[in-house]
C-alpha cells in the first residue's frame, strides 16, 4: 500500500469514528492538544504524522491501529 492511500485511510478512519461519536472537530483537537486546523488536515490525509501522534488520537478514541500483525493499542 502506498504511504498517501494509507494516510488517506488513516485520516478517514478518524473523521468517521469522530462524527459517529458526535463530536466536533474543535473539541477533539482540544482533547489531543492540538490545532483543529492540523486536526483537519490529518483527517483529509494532507499530513502524515508521527507514530506518537497516531497513539495519542487512538488512545483518545479508545481504539487501536493495527498494522498486519503488529498493534499500536493504548
Amino acid at each position: 500500500m502506498k504511504i498517501n492511500r494509507a494516510v488517506k485511510r488513516f485520516g478517514k478512519a478518524i473523521q468517521e469514528i469522530r462524527k459517529n461519536r458526535q463530536m466536533s472537530i474543535e473539541a477533539f483537537a482540544l482533547e489531543l492538544g492540538i490545532d483543529a486546523a492540523y486536526l483537519s488536515r490529518i483527517e483529509r490525509g494532507q499530513k502524515n504524522i508521527s507514530l506518537s501522534t497516531a497513539a495519542k488520537i487512538a488512545d483518545s478514541l479508545g481504539i487501536e491501529i493495527s498494522f498486519g500483525d503488529w498493534k499500536l493499542t493504548r
